[in-house]
């Protein structure tokens, strides 16, 4: 009597842990780690200004480049890079910039190609002329990649040029 209420015990409690592991596995929601409303202000407040000649360095680091930096000069709206020409990142202007993150970050949450877990954006911006000083891009695969989709960006050595 004993050894069968110990079997059933044991099939109960091997019936309990295959139900507690299946729940574990189900799918959880997809996160978005992104200040989108600041974001988009302060891209309001950037274009509010016109500032159509400046010059900044750029820092950039992704899965696709490894580490690039260069020295953006935009004259009249046109940017160009100081970069070899074998290894640029040249991205443009601020608003350019701007741009990227937004498409990148929409591309990720409603054109996956790949089953996420999510996708966090940190910005850190400029407080006098309101451009992202460092961005913090990076997706969440669920299945293992090979380098993913991230990238850090900073600009630094802001300045505005007479036209």
């Amino acid at each position: 009597m004993k050894l069968y209420i110990m079997k059933i015990k044991l099939l109960l409690l091997a019936g309990f842990l295959g139900v507690t592991m299946v729940s574990c596995e189900e799918d959880v929601d997809v996160y978005y780690r992104f200040d989108e409303s600041t974001f988009l202000t302060k891209q309001s407040l950037w274009e509010e200004q016109h500032i159509q000649s400046y010059r900044f360095e750029q820092h950039y680091m992704s899965s696709a480049t490894g580490p690039v930096s260069e020295t953006i000069v935009v004259h009249n709206g046109i940017a160009t890079s100081d970069a070899d020409e074998s290894n640029p990142v040249l991205i443009g202007t601020i608003s350019d910039v701007y741009t990227k993150v937004l498409n990148d970050f929409n591309q990720g949450k409603y054109h996956q190609t790949m089953p996420i877990y999510g996708i966090s954006v940190d910005v850190t911006y400029n407080n006098e002329y309101h451009f992202p000083e460092e961005i913090k891009f990076s997706t969440a695969y669920k299945d293992d990649v090979v380098g993913g989709a991230w990238y850090d960006l900073k600009i630094s050595n802001f300045e505005i040029l007479e036209e």
